[in-house]
């Protein structure tokens, strides 16, 4: 019976850590992108943002 509850929690388990670490690693990508845009946004002057639209 113990064998079975530790691979029923194993099966449980490692799809949770899967999506987790995903959702690590997408914010993190985010987190990356944000930072780029704000660096561009730093060199790109508003005059000219604003002009383009």
């Amino acid at each position: 019976m113990k064998a079975a509850f530790g691979i029923l929690a194993l099966y449980v388990s490692i799809p949770l850590a899967i999506v987790a670490a995903q959702s690590v690693v997408a914010h993190e990508a985010a987190q990356q992108q944000s930072s780029a845009h704000a660096a561009v946004a730093e060199v790109i002057p508003t005059a000219v943002v604003v002009d383009r639209h």
